[in-house]
C-alpha cells in the first residue's frame, strides 16, 4: 500500500481520514520492512479501507497522539516496531498488528523509546530497561493524579485531608503501586489506612525488584514529600 493523493480524493478521504490513510500506508510499509518474515495480516484495498480494522485503529491513534506532522507518526510507528524487534531477538513471540500502536502499552513504549534516545545522546551512557521506564512512567502519572486531588498545596496536611481520595485513586490504579511502595507520605498515614492501601495495591510485590532507579526518580519528583515530612 502506497499513499496516492489522487486515490485519496477519489475515495473521499479528507482531514483526519486522509491522515489515517497516510498512516495506514506507513504501517504497512514499516511493519513489513522491519518484520519481513512475519505473517502479516492481509492489506485491505483502498475501496474497503474505511471499513477495516487497520483504518479504525489509525483513527484511534490519531485521536490519542494528535501529532502535527506525518513524520512524527512515522517515528512513533518505527519506535514501537523497533522495541518489538528487540523483544523478538530474545526469542519471545510478538504480535505485530496495528493494535500495538494504541493505548497505555504504546504510550509506555514511546516513553521508553524517548528515554533511550535521550540516554544515547549522553556522553555517559546509562543502562535503562523497560522496567525502569514503566516505574518512571508510573511515578509521573501518580504525581499528576496527586496534583489533581491536592491542587498546588502539596503539604502533608492537605494530603491527609484527601486520604480517602488518595486511597480510591490508588485502588483504581490512577496512583500507581510503585508510588505507594516508595512514598514517605503513605508511610505517615494512620496505620490501618496505610496498611489497607498497601494491601489493596499489592505494592509489597516491589520487594522482589531492584527499585534503585525508581527511588532516584521518586526523590526528584516527590522531593516535597521528603523535605516536608
Amino acid at each position: 500500500m502506497k499513499y496516492d493523493p489522487e486515490m485519496s480524493m477519489l475515495h473521499g478521504f479528507s482531514g483526519k481520514d486522509d491522515t489515517a490513510y497516510r498512516v495506514c500506508c506507513l504501517w504497512v510499509e514499516l511493519s513489513r520492512k522491519i518484520f519481513p518474515d512475519y505473517m502479516h495480516s492481509k492489506t485491505p484495498q483502498i475501496k474497503t479501507l474505511k471499513k477495516s480494522v487497520l483504518f479504525r485503529t489509525m483513527l484511534k491513534l490519531i485521536k490519542e497522539r494528535d501529532f502535527e506532522t506525518i513524520g512524527e507518526y512515522e517515528l512513533f510507528i518505527k519506535a514501537q516496531l523497533m522495541i518489538f524487534k528487540r523483544i523478538n531477538k530474545k526469542d519471545t513471540p510478538v504480535l505485530i498488528e496495528p493494535v500495538i500502536l494504541t493505548g497505555d502499552p504504546a504510550e509506555r513504549r514511546w516513553f521508553y523509546w524517548n528515554k533511550l534516545v535521550a540516554n544515547a545522546n549522553k556522553l555517559t551512557k546509562q543502562v535503562y530497561s523497560m522496567q525502569d521506564a514503566d516505574m518512571e512512567y508510573d511515578l509521573l502519572e501518580s504525581l499528576k493524579e496527586i496534583k489533581k486531588i491536592c491542587g498546588d498545596e502539596l503539604t502533608f496536611e492537605k494530603y491527609a485531608e484527601n486520604s480517602s481520595k488518595i486511597k480510591t485513586s490508588a485502588i483504581l490504579r490512577k496512583i500507581k503501586p510503585i508510588y505507594i511502595y516508595l512514598s514517605e507520605w503513605i508511610k505517615k498515614l494512620p496505620e490501618e489506612l496505610k496498611n489497607d492501601i498497601i494491601q489493596r495495591t499489592d505494592s509489597k510485590s516491589f520487594d522482589k525488584f531492584n527499585v534503585d532507579y525508581a527511588k532516584e526518580i521518586y526523590n526528584n519528583l516527590f522531593d516535597f514529600e521528603i523535605n516536608r515530612s
